[in-house]
């Protein structure tokens, strides 16, 4: 699953991050503009103008949504 987040900066698309992929997330602020910093298992760090909180928020839901739908499956026999 993918989560979408504002993007950091000037650019006006979405920033999409897969869950799996995300290893920790922590606040930044530079001049004036605060946002979060994603790591992922590859090592890239993709800043996103949201709080830490509001991540935490969206890679929760989308964990929820995948066990949500792994047990409607596991009861069809998928």
């Amino acid at each position: 699953m993918m989560i979408q987040c504002k993007p950091y900066g000037y650019s006006c698309s979405p920033v999409y991050v897969m869950v799996d992929k995300i290893t920790d997330w922590y606040y930044i602020d530079y001049n004036g503009r605060s946002g979060t910093c994603i790591r992922t298992t590859d090592g890239k760090e993709i800043r996103v103008s949201e709080y830490p909180e509001e991540v935490a928020k969206k890679i929760m839901k989308s964990k929820q949504e995948v066990n949500n739908v792994q047990e409607r499956c596991s009861g069809h026999g998928y």
